[in-house]
């Protein structure tokens, strides 16, 4: 199949969050089952324009071009994008489609129906109730100017879990339906330092159990419930540690930095910034538990790596992984503080059942997590889509 991937921002963009790095995935494995894939995409990265090459390009083995973003009121504005898209539509069977609010999804979806090419769509988890409520009047308007005609026209759209398949169709979307999640990328999470060279880089790890929380600081994110608990957790076990790794969001890192100071937990809690792959999986494998107390979410991925390391989770319900908890991989609480801590307390203080979790939680990722079996169950929709 000759497939076509568009998305807002991808590789190196990682600052703009997840979808990104799930198309570079999905397209990687895709290409290694014999199919032809190009990304089309922005240079945006969180106000900035990467600095890319021009015209077709490849980024670690994909092909893909960065189309010029054009400041502007409408989210990953690219006339350049949409020109591309109209050109290589008669050379495409199938385009992949990561768009929910924005301009280039409205005009990919315009010049698919013109060219009568099927698009399958991905909702990215936009439309967990905690993210309608961000801006949601805005968004109200989009969903009934824009979007709903771009999802009652498309041939599918792909929903990462089972709580989004149904809040898709709470949209009344007319559209089929099909869960396919994210994947891991196993091979990146295997290379890592030792503890002792990671303390050698953030030397406060030293004599301390690690809590994590990894990815983007976003408000989003309830950083500011899992900085209430640990005040908690550190009351019951003085040894741990929070360290929040990811790049911020704007300004919202000096926010968390306030969290921290109104609780008293200067000496308890480190703010990495940003961490790369090698002190990425470090992290991942030597922290005691991972938490992500998330308002809303579609699939997180820092979750699925962290099972991948053997490091129990602690999730809120609105991580959307039920899951965990039916194999015993960590616990699945609500957003109040005292019950997050008690399952954070309750790990750090059974290392056999931390080993245990850690065990499950491998085991589920292997099984139903990898970007191949993803892939491969894209490929099969795809297929499905052009042989109806």
């Amino acid at each position: 199949m000759r497939i076509l991937n568009v998305v807002g921002a991808f590789p190196p963009a990682f600052a703009e969050g997840g979808p990104g790095v799930m198309v570079y995935n999905v397209s990687r494995e895709l290409i290694q089952l014999g199919h032809q894939v190009f990304v089309l995409t922005t240079d945006k990265c969180v106000g900035e324009r990467l600095d890319v090459p021009r015209g077709e390009t490849e980024w670690n083995g994909v092909q893909v071009r960065y189309c010029l973003w054009e400041r502007s009121f409408l989210p990953y504005h690219s006339p350049e994008l949409r020109a591309q898209v109209r050109a290589r539509l008669p050379r495409t069977d199938v385009v992949l489609l990561s768009s929910s609010w924005t301009s280039y999804g409205i005009a990919t979806g315009t010049e698919c129906r013109r060219a009568g090419t099927p698009y399958i769509l991905y909702a990215h988890g936009s439309y967990d109730p905690a993210r309608l409520r961000r801006g949601w009047l805005k968004k109200k308007f989009w969903w009934w100017a824009f979007d709903r005609r771009l999802y009652d026209h498309a041939a599918a759209v792909i929903a990462l879990t089972k709580a989004e398949v149904e809040q898709i169709r709470t949209m009344r979307v007319k559209t089929r339906t099909d869960q396919i999640p994210i994947g891991v990328d196993t091979v990146q999470l295997t290379v890592r330092t030792s503890r002792a060279e990671l303390e050698e880089r953030y030397p406060e790890l030293r004599g301390h159990l690690i809590v994590l929380f990894l990815g983007r600081l976003h408000p989003i994110k309830g950083v500011d419930v899992l900085i209430k608990s640990f005040a908690r957790v550190r009351l019951r076990v003085p040894k741990a540690l929070l360290v929040i790794a990811g790049p911020s969001e704007g300004s919202y890192a000096e926010e968390i930095y306030r969290f921290v100071r109104d609780q008293n937990l200067e000496d308890a809690v480190l703010l990495t910034g940003e961490v790369r792959t090698l002190d990425k999986a470090s992290l991942l494998h030597e922290a005691a538990v991972f938490c992500l107390t998330s308002y809303g979410e579609g699939l997180p991925a820092a979750a699925l790596e962290a099972m991948y390391c053997g490091t129990p989770v602690v999730l809120s319900e609105g991580c959307n992984l039920p899951e965990i908890e039916e194999v015993g991989a960590g616990y699945v609480t609500n957003l109040d503080p005292h019950r997050v801590a008690d399952a954070i307390i309750t790990l750090l203080q059974d290392d056999k059942a931390r080993e245990q979790m850690g065990e499950n939680g491998r085991r589920l990722v292997s099984e139903r997590f990898t970007w191949r079996e993803v892939a491969r169950k894209t490929a099969a929709l795809c297929e499905d889509i052009l042989d109806s």
